[in-house]
């Protein structure tokens, strides 16, 4: 089957291995990435596009993270008992994960032998508390409101970068560029003249009360929490009471530019050498969120953005990570208010047909992010819907989830998930009308 639309949303670093198998799964049944007429990914959903686009193998790297051998497969749909098996928890009957397969021993896979490793300014990294960004040229050539950066040979905006997205992050971030580092700005530049300073009693000329006391985020851990969670939570709670999606992707960007945790050169170089050689490819469009402004962006190959600065801007986790400038302007995770931003599909004028929306967001939630993207899932499916698009859900079951783990930052049970969303990939492709 071509022409089928993907969307691959975030959820943090825990999200990767489920939704990399969930990409297996569809490949098995021939819904290959390369068979995609559009591929949105956003924040972890857009740094997995972006590496699979880089020559990685999806069916291969679930096998090898599943610790099992590569058997030829042909393309073929899932039979009716996998697609009956799957878990509710999906917006069509039969598209979620489904129960974990007995775990095989030995291999810790892609993801690195130590779980995540740490990103300069990111989790566990005490990073300098005034941040720093990248002087660039303005490059941008695309659609209006978009941006670019014309990268420099050998940095963090070369192609040809080199690394993977195994191994030391942390390392690759001061060994990854074959070219001279730049001078830091501080983190004061990213904002936009007129744009709130730290400690000001309103957000720009909107006339919004700024969040928390003097611009900061006091995250409250709970028993078993993990600092990310508490974070994540926090931000949450940040969000306005009526919901306006505008109002709240301005408060939290600017609690991501005035608590920027480190480098932001560093955070780009380190992305880059996780990408790899990885080029953008014709069908993959990136989103991510203006901080200052609040409004989200989607790039693609034309815009003149190197492929690792969108993805390190997509999923730049606000407080944890730094916010990436591009044309002056600083950016922050796509998922800030929208995991996976599906109803950009419309504005983008995609023409209507099958979507999978590749989500890990917890439809029962009730605080933290999850409950919130739950609430933009439903609007975005609704939009869509009405455009003419035939909207497939695949979601994690309860295994799934379990083998995530609670710490969004972390990556879990690798082989399980891995596994799990597999099943749940190929339940899927039997749920589009090509399969039906």
């Amino acid at each position: 089957m071509t022409g089928f639309v993907l969307v691959l949303a975030g959820g943090g670093e825990r999200v990767l291995a489920w939704e990399l198998g969930v990409v297996a799964g569809l490949a098995d049944a021939g819904l290959t990435l390369g068979a995609a007429s559009v591929v949105l990914g956003t924040s972890a959903g857009a740094f997995l596009a972006a590496r699979l686009a880089g020559g990685v193998d999806a069916r291969e790297e679930a096998e090898r993270l599943a610790c099992a051998p590569l058997a030829p497969r042909e393309p073929s749909a899932p039979s009716a008992s996998s697609a009956s098996s799957a878990s509710s928890a999906s917006s069509v009957p039969g598209c979620s994960g489904v129960s974990r397969a007995p775990r095989k021993p030995g291999g810790s896979g892609v993801l690195g032998g130590s779980g995540v490793p740490s990103v300069p300014g990111g989790p566990g990294v005490p990073g300098a508390r005034d941040g720093s960004s990248v002087r660039g040229e303005p490059g941008g050539r695309g659609k209006p409101g978009s941006t670019g950066l014309a990268g420099r040979p050998g940095g963090p905006d070369s192609p040809d970068s080199p690394g993977g997205w195994a191994g030391s992050v942390g390392a690759a971030a001061s060994a990854g560029s074959d070219g001279p580092v730049e001078p830091h700005e501080p983190a004061a530049g990213l904002a936009e003249p007129g744009a709130p300073s730290a400690g000001s009693d309103e957000l720009g000329d909107s006339g919004e009360p700024s969040a928390g006391s003097g611009g900061t985020v006091e995250p409250r851990e709970r028993s078993g929490d993990s600092r990310a969670g508490a974070l994540f939570r926090a931000l949450a709670e940040v969000w306005p009471a009526d919901g306006d999606p505008d109002v709240g992707r301005r408060l939290i960007g600017r609690l991501a530019i005035e608590n920027s945790p480190g480098d932001a050169y560093a955070f780009l170089t380190a992305t880059a050498a996780r990408l790899g050689r990885a080029r953008w490819p014709e069908t993959l469009r990136i989103t991510a969120v203006d901080a200052t402004a609040g409004r989200r962006v989607v790039w693609g190959p034309w815009d003149g953005v190197a492929l690792a600065r969108a993805v390190a801007a997509s999923q730049a986790v606000p407080v944890l990570r730094p916010p990436v400038p591009i044309d002056g302007n600083a950016y922050i995770d796509g998922a800030v208010g929208s995991a996976a931003n599906a109803d950009l599909l419309v504005t983008l004028g995609i023409p209507a047909g099958p979507v999978v929306v590749v989500s890990a967001t917890d439809p029962a939630a009730t605080e933290g992010p999850d409950s919130l993207w739950a609430a933009a899932a439903v609007r975005e499916e609704a939009a869509l819907t009405a455009a003419g698009f035939h909207v497939v859900t695949v979601s994690p079951d309860p295994a799934a989830r379990a083998a995530m783990g609670p710490d969004p930052m972390a990556p879990g049970r690798v082989a399980d998930a891995v596994r799990a969303g597999r099943r749940a990939g190929s339940a899927a492709a039997a749920c589009l009308p090509s399969a039906a």
